[in-house]
């Protein structure tokens, strides 16, 4: 096979496709096909699940973190109220408590 391509020379500056490369007079010298769009497709949904993945470990850990730091905070702040209503230093504004209600049920007017 070697023989019949020798002295052939392939332009590389054509572009590849899947039609028989022809030098005007001379005969085919074979035929070149693109790469595999599956195979293309597989590599990119490869890099794709890959990114997810890492996308999904970031995510888990921040939420881990999140999560405890939430825990501590809410630890500490539940203990200071403890503290305030047993002494008898907590004491509830009824207006705010009203109107804090009011707009989670109706929705605050900066909600839009």
């Amino acid at each position: 096979m070697t023989e019949a391509l020798e002295g052939d020379q392939m332009d590389p500056t054509r572009p590849v496709d899947s039609k028989l490369i022809r030098e005007p007079g001379r005969k085919p010298i074979g035929r070149v096909s693109k790469v595999n769009d599956a195979t293309t497709a597989a590599a990119k949904g490869s890099q794709d699940a890959t990114q997810v993945a890492d996308s999904v470990a970031t995510a888990q850990r921040a939420i881990a973190a999140g999560k405890a730091e939430a825990k501590s905070v809410d630890s500490a702040r539940l203990e200071e109220l403890r503290e305030q209503v047993s002494s008898g230093r907590y004491h509830v504004d009824a207006e705010a408590l009203a109107d804090r209600i009011l707009d989670d049920a109706l929705g605050s007017e900066d909600d839009g």
